[in-house]
């Protein structure tokens, strides 16, 4: 597993650095750059159970790429703003993949700025919580999730135009399954649910060529009657997994070596194998961000 890197932080260029004093200092300056979008959502492990003061030197945050999150989460910044990137969890103290995958994403996409808008919310599932409804008109079988993150998605987007900025969704990184895991129902009907959100996530956004990444949950030595359903489902989705499921532009990213809580140097989770542990969620964002900047060059 490859550790944070102080030296993977590059030097802004200038074009960049004005470009985001020009989205701090409000409106009235002139059309802005455009601005690389990545939707960051799921439940706990995405959430992010890490723990900032168990992070190696040189883990911060890479100041070019900003974020805005919902008021689901806590960070140095209030909820609804953009801000330079920063752990969003739900306590202070702890972070998610956002952090590492921001530093990746923005190291490679040095031309111009990238921003991450993220809503994530413990023990959801995509049964009921994520539940897109049929379609953007179907708002009355939208889950409270999904309403919560199209509507914080739209304020994130809205912010940026209104600074100037032309904003793109590139991608989405999704880290979700465990609640779903739980009964039969919920966890047989995973692949057909998780086809539909990310077809409608493109839909409801306009963006039919977002690529989606996502990592296996429940890794072992987790068990449970419904586990492997689930993560086999989530195995199909992949584009190249050869299933009716598969859906372009989806790509899983393996998650079963990294390492969890009950892991963690003087941990007070000594059972939790559920949750992954700080330098398992660092590593996880890692991923998805060489993922999404690997395998998703078809879908620019």
């Amino acid at each position: 597993m490859t550790r944070p890197n102080p030296s993977s932080l590059a030097t802004a260029p200038l074009t960049l650095a004005l470009g985001w004093l020009l989205l701090a200092a409000g409106p009235g300056l002139g059309a802005g750059p455009p601005v690389d979008v990545y939707l960051v959502a799921g439940q706990s492990n995405m959430v992010g159970q890490g723990v900032l003061a168990n992070l190696p030197g040189g883990s911060a945050a890479d100041p070019r790429a900003w974020l805005y999150h919902s008021s689901a989460l806590k960070s140095t910044a209030e909820p609804f703003t953009w801000a330079p990137l920063r752990p969003a969890s739900e306590a202070e103290g702890k972070l998610g993949p956002e952090v590492s995958f921001g530093n990746q994403i923005q190291a490679r996409t040095n031309h111009r700025p990238v921003a991450l808008i993220k809503h994530a919310v413990t023990a959801t599932s995509l049964q009921v919580g994520w539940n897109p409804g049929k379609d953007a008109n179907d708002r009355a079988h939208w889950g409270p999730m999904f309403e919560a993150f199209n509507g914080t998605v739209d304020a994130g987007l809205q912010a940026l135009r209104a600074k100037g900025f032309e904003p793109t969704i590139r991608g989405m990184i999704w880290q979700q399954g465990e609640s779903d895991a739980e009964t039969e129902a919920a966890a047989v009907s995973y692949a057909a649910n998780l086809s539909r959100l990310i077809a409608r996530v493109r839909e409801q956004f306009h963006a039919p060529d977002l690529v989606f990444v996502y990592g296996f949950v429940l890794q072992p030595p987790c068990k449970g009657p419904w586990r492997d359903t689930v993560r086999t489902a989530q195995g199909a989705i992949d584009q190249d997994s050869g299933s009716p499921f598969a859906v372009k532009n989806a790509f899983a990213v393996f998650t079963d070596d990294l390492p969890h809580l009950a892991d963690e140097p003087n941990t007070p989770h000594p059972d939790d194998v559920v949750h992954l542990g700080t330098l398992g969620v660092w590593e996880l964002g890692r991923r998805m961000a060489e993922t999404m900047a690997n395998k998703g060059k078809t879908a620019r």
